[in-house]
């Protein structure tokens, strides 16, 4: 009898079995002499849709809501079906005595196994195996540890409640403001929070009106010498802004050239303590505000140097500490670090002998994970990718800074007197440059001559300087992720911000795609490094507002729900009470949403027509999402002509639909973005059939790595184009001859090329086979990746024969990281019906089968067209 082991993802049961049971490749899963290792992509099943309950809720209407089912219902899918199945076969076979789950270390891991496990209907023993690093020696430990799967049942009821909550949230509120406003409205328990601090945040700017004020700046020299030189500024009290011209010209003229006297000279002395160790908030926060990395960015690197290069810990964590038991591993992790650049480091601090602060060891702050830390495995950071680069640098940095003392600065505060006017001067040096040594910028300082009380002076050049009061800063991603972790109180001091994260909004695995959740949607657009709310986002939440949905958007509330799960997964909350809550809620908002009558069109700046419809005359107006034709969607008289409001990520404006109307193309637009997220130019035209299409900028090779900055110059290979030299770049390896415009993305189908196999496709002219491509149906694919005509990157496939006709399912749709977005789509198979209670508390026992919540349906754009010699 062998033990069948499930792991989240197919790199992961790659690295399983690598490591142990010397496992050989099949089909489906690995198999040795004691272990199957088979894998899911994700979820796999989830909660089903209304529909899936009873027909009738395929149409939206307000008298059919809540939706509120007695006992909720799972089903597989779409796309997911092969990959259930195989792990079914798998489950039911009479070799397997017994299931390991090896999904993620976390709540959406345990979600993820038990809702296949309950959809396979297994019976058999289930154990649980938790890894924080994927090395083989944390492997073989962890096979040594493994926990019956009923010590995580807490977990896994958290992470079910979890899924419902949102359900019940995010299909009745969606689907009621739907109905509502009259087009789609996406509402969730989650993201809705979020969007209304940027909203907030929105309209301060927007409302903000610059005020000038006027500042007076002094120069001095020291007497007699006339050296050294400092300069000074005007203050009165704590004042240093002048409301008045004329007053701060008055002080400039009545200063200048004249002598006066250095009264005060104030030194102390600042130790800067060494910052905290990486949660993934943190990460993804100084990974922004450095390096300029999206939160979504700095996950996926995390996550592949965590689960591909093994380089570092499990990212998707809370905490900031170390478990005690970790004491001797770090040494051993410090020794590992002792080459290349880190190198000079490591050895300062093994010469000093200097150990990681006890302050790091807390095993009352660390629950199921601990700090990203670096695992020791050896990296050559040239065959990273730029962001892998970027974020491992930082983790490595971070942990080396714990072994190194304290900062030491010395601050100088100089106070000048020159015709009964002051002037304040500071001075920072760095006196003890202990962990600063390490981080990854050098500590700024402002150096001040040496000066002593009663020395004279001269002004020799003083000007008043005229100033605008800022407008306050759009959140970015690292200033939202603070936000969300602290449930919108913007807090600075680390300590309270730890104290505020039982409150937080999402959770760390899921606080980036909610940010990019708001951008698909078009409710947020993100302008360089801000997050902007949109007129359709700023709308949305009037909507609410006047609805009085004010709990919808209250962070505070959503802050106390994920605080109530947090205590499931303690086991000091039952999940039944927490459940009958979300119910109550949903009753109330849905009751609110019906007895609100006034109109609303979310997202519509005007009502005046933009032009003629270019395919049966008709008004073009202004909808939502779209331009459109005024009859579109009537039934006599429909037309199909429409022009998308959001095109990868940027917005057409009114002006710029006329003018795809009347001219039949636009100037050239700036600030697409593409799916792998480079930004590029390009005009849209109208073509004869009423279709869309790019037209490029000039040498922007199809808008892609021609404005990307080089990460690595070292050559990676020969152009197969011209033979010019190839180097990457963030996204790509583009050839650097003027002229071509050669380039390969850096990920193909969710798998990332790294240099080793960039070489070898130049080189050779095709990779080895690479395996865990994810199709656009969810399914794990190999093949090789070789260079066709004219340099165009193509897959080749591995020869099975003819593939079987695809049979029309019904699409299946809902949200990730916390939210239900859904997006109604005709069936071509009606699911059997049955009846859902309205208004009736559902009966919950203590036994609950655990389910997730599917990927959420987006609807479709401009397909993205990748570059000139692009193919895929």
């Amino acid at each position: 009898m062998k033990k069948l082991v499930i792991a989240e993802k197919p790199s992961v049961a790659e690295q399983l079995a690598a490591v142990i049971d010397h496992c050989k490749k099949g089909r489906d899963y690995y198999e040795g002499e004691h272990y199957i290792i088979s894998w899911a992509v994700g979820h796999l099943v989830g909660l089903a849709e209304p529909e899936e309950y009873d027909k009738k809720y395929k149409q939206w209407l307000l008298s059919y809501l809540p939706v509120i089912p007695e006992k909720f219902r799972f089903s597989v899918l779409q796309g997911a079906e092969e990959r259930f199945g195989a792990l079914k076969k798998l489950i039911a076979s009479k070799d397997v005595d017994e299931v390991i789950n090896a999904c993620d270390a976390g709540r959406e891991g345990e979600l993820i196994f038990r809702n296949i496990y309950v959809q396979a209907a297994g019976k058999k023993p289930a154990s649980r195996l938790w890894l924080s690093s994927y090395t083989e020696e944390s492997i073989r430990d962890g096979f040594k540890h493994i926990q019956p799967e009923s010590a995580y049942d807490d977990l896994g009821r958290a992470a079910l409640a979890r899924s419902e909550a949102d359900w019940l949230v995010g299909i009745n509120a969606t689907r009621g403001l739907t109905r509502r406003n009259g087009s789609l409205v996406t509402v969730g328990r989650v993201q809705t929070p979020v969007l209304a601090l940027i909203v907030k945040r929105e309209k301060e700017v927007q409302a903000f009106v610059p005020e000038p004020y006027f500042e007076v700046n002094a120069e001095f020299k020291v007497l007699p010498q006339g050296e050294p030189t400092y300069t000074g500024l005007w203050h009165r009290g704590s004042e240093t802004r002048l409301s008045e011209e004329a007053g701060a010209q008055a002080i400039a003229r009545k200063c200048s050239g004249h002598k006066g006297t250095i009264q005060s000279v104030v030194q102390k002395e600042s130790r800067m303590q060494v910052p905290y160790l990486y949660d993934l908030g943190l990460l993804q926060r100084e990974a922004n505000s450095l390096n300029g990395l999206s939160a979504s960015r700095t996950l996926r690197a995390a996550q592949s140097l965590y689960e591909e290069k093994r380089a570092i810990t499990y990212p998707r964590t809370d905490s900031k500490y170390l478990p005690k038991a970790l004491r001797k591993e770090v040494m051993t992790v410090l020794g590992d670090l002792d080459a290349g650049e880190y190198a000079p480091f490591v050895q300062h601090v093994q010469r000093d002998g200097w150990k990681m602060r006890p302050f790091v060891f807390n095993d009352d702050k660390v629950s199921d994970h601990y700090a990203i830390i670096p695992t020791g495995t050896r990296v050559d950071r040239s065959s990273l990718s730029h962001d892998e680069s970027v974020v491992y640098d930082l983790v490595v940095r971070r942990f080396l800074e714990q072994f190194y003392p304290e900062a030491v600065l010395m601050l100088t505060h100089v106070e000048t007197v020159v015709e009964n006017e002051t002037f304040g001067s500071d001075g920072r040096v760095v006196k003890a440059v202990g962990w600063l040594e390490v981080a990854p910028r050098e500590a700024e300082s402002k150096d001040l001559p040496d000066l002593h009380d009663g020395r004279s002076v001269q002004a020799f050049k003083v000007q008043s300087e005229r100033k605008l009061t800022k407008a306050p800063a759009r959140f970015t991603d690292a200033s939202i992720i603070a936000a969300m972790e602290t449930a919108g109180k913007l807090v600075d001091d680390e300590e309270l911000a730890e104290a505020l994260k039982e409150r937080g909004l999402g959770t760390p695995a899921t606080r980036a795609e909610i940010i990019e959740k708001l951008i698909r949607t078009g409710v947020v657009e993100r302008k360089a490094r801000s997050l902007v709310a949109t007129k359709r986002g700023i709308d949305l939440i009037d909507l609410l507002e006047g609805i009085q949905l004010s709990d919808l958007v209250a962070p505070d509330l959503t802050g106390d729900w994920e605080m109530s799960l947090r205590k499931i997964e303690k086991g000091l909350l039952d999940d039944g009470e927490f459940l009958r809550r979300i119910e109550e809620f949903t009753r109330q908002m849905i009751d609110k949403i019906k007895g609100y009558d006034a109109p609303t069109q979310i997202g519509i700046e005007s009502t005046e027509p933009l032009g003629v419809c270019p395919m049966c005359g008709g008004n073009v107006v202004e909808r939502p999402s779209s331009y459109v034709c005024e009859h579109h969607g009537r039934k006599k008289t429909d037309c199909k002509f429409s022009i998308p409001k959001t095109i990868l990520r940027r917005s057409i404006s009114r002006e710029e639909a006329r003018q795809l109307i009347t001219e039949k193309k636009t100037d050239m637009l700036d600030g697409f973005v593409s799916r792998r997220g480079f930004k590029f130019s390009a005009r849209l035209l109208l073509k004869p059939d009423n279709t869309l299409k790019w037209e490029f900028a000039e040498g922007s090779g199809g808008g892609s790595a021609a404005g990307e900055p080089v990460v690595n110059e070292e050559p990676v290979g020969r152009c197969p184009v011209c033979q010019g030299t190839v180097v990457e770049t963030t996204e790509h390896y583009r050839c650097t001859t003027a002229g071509c415009h050669f380039q390969m993305k850096k990920t193909y189908a969710g798998k990332t090329v790294d240099r080793v196999m960039a070489r070898k496709l130049l080189e050779q002219g095709k990779t080895d086979l690479i395996e865990d491509f994810v199709s656009k149906y969810n399914r794990p694919f190999s093949a090789y990746l070789k260079l066709g005509d004219r340099g165009k990157i193509e897959f080749e496939f591995l020869n099975k024969g003819p593939r079987p006709k695809r049979q029309a399912v019904q699409r299946k749709t809902s949200a990730s990281a916390g939210d239900t977005t859904v997006h109604q789509i005709e069936s071509s198979k009606a699911k059997s019906s049955r009846k859902v209670a309205g208004a009736k508390p559902a009966a919950r026992g203590e036994a609950r089968k655990t389910a997730a919540v599917s990927k959420g349906a987006v609807p479709k754009t401009l397909k993205d067209k990748g570059g000139a010699h692009d193919s895929i």
